[in-house]
């Protein structure tokens, strides 16, 4: 199946499905204390412990907290907040290449946030599937 991303409903219809993987990859060059600030996205990553066989749910206050999070990291990437120990600039130039921007890279976190956002609304699950 591979990396996999599904949003339920109450009565567990799939809403959406899409690919996962920009968020299970985001804090793998993270410095440690780093990692500290963004918890749930840090243990999104493929070697996280909180994998309970090869799935994570996020729903309620949990999904609230990883949209945050996500809201945060996406501050920091604009410069309108700062996190001792992370390199911004190393993360911007990581995206300057033609197959895929620093722009792109935004904007996808961005739908993500908008995504996590209308499950809240919607009282959904968010289910992560390595």
């Amino acid at each position: 199946m591979g990396r996999w991303l599904e949003v339920v409903d109450k009565e567990f219809n799939t809403v959406k499905e899409l690919a996962p993987n920009l968020l299970i990859h985001l804090s793998q060059y993270w410095p440690k204390d780093v990692k500290i600030i963004f918890p749930i996205l840090t243990n999104l990553n493929l070697h996280s412990t909180d994998w309970i066989d090869e799935n994570q749910n996020f729903k309620d206050n949990e999904l609230i907290q990883l949209k945050d999070e996500l809201e945060l990291y996406l501050k920091v990437l604009n410069f309108e907040a700062f996190v001792q120990d992370f390199d911004t600039n190393r993360i911007i130039e990581n995206f300057r290449n033609e197959d895929y921007t620093f722009k792109d890279y935004k904007e996808d976190l961005g739908s993500f946030v908008s995504l996590f956002e209308d499950c809240i609304k919607n009282n959904f699950e968010v289910k992560f599937y390595l």
